[in-house]
């Protein structure tokens, strides 16, 4: 008997699941007889056109089931021939073999019940489609200080690739607008920098990419990317959307429950249990040493190692926090990357009002990086604001602005901004020394 286990059934080696409770198939079929919903049979695989119809009634005792069609059967179709069925359910769509009986009248057929239920996705790589409506963006730069970059609303995306819609494009040395046309990126093209923000309940996933095609469609210009370097985190992160948003992504069912029951049961056991989100814990700010203390370690290492002074500089630029407060993710993303590049870890990054009072709770940072208008407020009222509802007095602020006009520079002393830096960001060239000092790098 111990043999009977080295046999699996065809779909199981395959490592495909199949459904196989009997009262889970019969809550299916309850739930597309009530919802009136279509259902095709599919004579031959390579059909043109299915037949489709609507289960009308369930006979459990004979294993039977009667269908109410929109077209007549095909007049050679003999009892006991084998058809596929096909549905919807929750999103997801299901495949299972069911045998024809016989013509039970017009327009109507008597199907054997299914006895197994499997998965019947189209794509053997499975999407995620984002509306018009949702906020997911995604932006690629060819790199931080030369190339192009790209930035647009989030079409699609998988575990393997993503396609976005172009709404921005600019050179990343000059800030340059660039028209947006199917040529702006050559197929191939390697993006070391590949930024999809904005997805719901997710920090912003990073990763390269190789561009696989562009092409122009009805909503705008799509630009379609191979993800490539994903990390465990990256990856965790985009199974974790793809699961949320497509259940049949798990490769499992949605559990159903027939209607008796449901109304014989008190309910409570079957409900499903409840979905819980684990959020990972805030990380504890180290404890500073004090001035003298940490002067003493300075010169200490200095003296015993002549190329310390460069080893302690990384150090302390890991340990200062960077706010960068810029709306468009395109400017966001080039700046973040460039601090990056420079050695900084703790970049923080905010859209709105909301996020920044956020952020300067919870993590405060030593330096904030804002543009000259931050949605409907300038600079100086932006700050002004964040600084009484977060309780965060004396961080030095840089503000990047377009022109460097009277009454720039004027508010810009009004509201005690450390600095004021022009568009395009020269960052080796003038930004570069001004955080350092305010930083206290130098």
């Amino acid at each position: 008997m111990a043999l009977l286990g080295l046999f699996k059934p065809k779909d199981e080696i395959a490592g495909e699941p199949v459904l196989k409770d009997r009262s889970m198939i019969l809550a299916y079929l309850e739930e597309l007889a009530r919802l009136g919903a279509n259902v095709q049979f599919w004579v031959h695989k390579d059909d043109f056109v299915p037949l489709s119809g609507k289960i009308d009634l369930l006979h459990e005792q004979d294993s039977t089931m009667t269908v109410l069609l929109q077209r007549a059967l095909p007049g050679d179709l003999q009892p006991n021939s084998i058809l596929d069925m096909v549905f919807s359910m929750d999103g997801m769509r299901f495949d299972t073999p069911v045998h024809f009986i016989e013509r039970a009248g017009y327009l109507r057929a008597l199907f054997t019940l299914p006895k197994q239920i499997s998965h019947a996705e189209r794509r053997a790589k499975m999407r995620a489609r984002f509306g018009p409506r949702e906020k997911a963006t995604c932006t690629v730069l060819e790199g931080f200080f030369e190339g192009k970059g790209a930035t647009g609303r989030l079409v699609n995306l998988s575990m393997e690739g993503l396609c976005i819609r172009i709404d921005r494009a600019i050179t990343i040395g000059n800030d340059h607008k660039l028209a947006i046309n199917p040529d702006l990126f050559t197929v191939g093209t390697a993006l070391p920098v590949v930024r999809i923000q904005n997805l719901p309940h997710t920090p912003t996933i990073e990763c390269c990419g190789v561009v696989s095609h562009m092409r122009i469609s009805p909503i705008g210009v799509l630009l379609g990317l191979r993800l490539e370097g994903l990390g465990g985190l990256e990856t965790q992160l985009l199974h974790a959307v793809m699961t949320r948003r497509l259940p049949s992504f798990a490769r499992g069912f949605p559990v159903k429950h027939r209607r008796a029951a449901m109304e014989l049961g008190t309910g409570a056991e079957l409900q499903a249990p409840e979905e819980t989100w684990e959020i990972p814990e805030e990380l504890e700010p180290t404890t500073a040493l004090d001035a003298t203390t940490q002067t003493a370690c300075d010169e200490d290492l200095l003296a015993a190692r002549p190329d310390t002074r460069e080893r302690l500089l990384q150090i302390k630029k890991r340990g200062k926090r960077i706010l960068i407060i810029i709306r468009d993710d395109l400017d966001r993303a080039i700046l973040a990357g460039t601090l990056h590049v420079d050695g900084f870890r703790q970049i923080l990054e905010a859209q709105n009002f909301i996020e920044v009072v956020k952020l300067c709770r919870t993590t405060p940072p030593h330096l904030i990086l804002i543009e000259q208008q931050v949605g409907t407020a300038n600079a100086q009222e932006f700050v002004s604001k964040v600084k009484k509802a977060s309780g965060c007095g004396s961080i030095p602020v840089v503000m990047i602005t377009d022109t460097l006009d009277v009454r720039t520079t004027l508010m810009a002393k009004a509201a005690g901004f450390a600095h004021m830096q022009r568009k395009p960001v020269d960052y080796d060239g003038e930004l570069k020394a001004v955080l350092y000092r305010l930083l206290e790098l130098a």
